[in-house]
């Protein structure tokens, strides 16, 4: 009984860690800490400290711009995305099914061919200059 216990966590604990905690910014990996907030925004967001000390809010939320903006479609299609609003000819903001897999989703449309970025859509707290 207690090897299956051990079994078990070791399981959980392997599932909780392979969650992505990173995205792309111009060409650079952004890694990402999970940390505890009271920011006003709430529960729609789930918060990261990033490698450069600041505070992040990951929502179900990607900005995607496109190479050929023909292929959004396919790739809405292909990651069960929803497309929420165009931006000129070939920036979009779409919505993936959960916050949750926000990073995850963007980690892999950014590695697509006829993606030129894919990021979270990032609730960043304002810098004073």
């Amino acid at each position: 009984m207690m090897k299956k216990i051990v079994v078990l966590l070791f399981a959980g604990a392997l599932l909780y860690g392979a969650q992505e905690s990173f995205y792309y910014k111009s060409g650079h990996k952004i890694t990402l800490t999970p940390v505890q907030t009271t920011l006003r925004a709430g529960g729609s967001f789930d918060y990261y400290e990033t490698s450069q000390g600041r505070v992040v809010g990951v929502n179900d939320e990607i900005l995607l711009k496109l190479k050929d903006p023909k292929q959004i479609q396919t790739l809405l299609e292909r990651y069960n995305l929803e497309l929420v609003k165009q931006y000129g000819s070939s920036l979009f903001l779409v919505r993936t099914p959960s916050k949750q897999q926000t990073l995850s989703l963007a980690n892999q449309l950014y590695l697509e061919k006829d993606v030129v970025f894919a990021h979270p859509n990032l609730l960043q707290k304002r810098m004073r200059r």
